[in-house]
């Protein structure tokens, strides 16, 4: 078996972290009393508006990463790797920090993870570059 049949593809990568992303986006944007319960142990109404701020632009990052599923060329797949590695380190930065400093709870250890694991993916992708790419469709219109 060669490497890309056993390598994971760069638009499953894609769709698995598009899901996450727009899940979390959604539960800050639609829930955020319960979300901010969920990793802080209160809900004031700054912090519930800034959660919302930040669902926008993680549900943002979701559809972005959800519509390079299709891009065709190997170097805006790229730049939406490179974008989302850098966005990954910064959030899981600040998760740790919040979280070693009791900012926030020891739930958020588990989005840490997430995030972590959504980084070692977009590594992945990238340094297996445009080899691990499937998603060239033959359309017919």
């Amino acid at each position: 078996m060669d490497r890309v049949s056993i390598s994971m593809s760069v638009r499953l990568y894609l769709t698995i972290a598009a899901t996450v992303a727009i899940l979390y986006g959604l539960a800050f944007l639609v829930m955020p009393v319960t979300t901010s319960l969920f990793f802080t142990d209160f809900a004031e109404a700054r912090a519930v508006l800034y959660l919302r701020f930040c669902g926008a632009a993680v549900l943002a990052w979701g559809l972005i990463v959800w519509f390079a599923r299709d891009f065709q060329d190997w170097y805006p797949v790229r730049c939406v790797l490179i974008s989302s590695i850098v966005g990954l380190v910064v959030n899981i930065i600040i998760t740790v920090w919040a979280t070693l400093t009791e900012w926030l709870n020891a739930k958020a250890w588990g989005s840490a993870v997430v995030l972590v694991l959504l980084l070692i993916g977009a590594v992945y992708q990238l340094s297996i570059g445009d080899r691990g790419r499937v998603m060239r469709h033959d359309r017919t219109v």
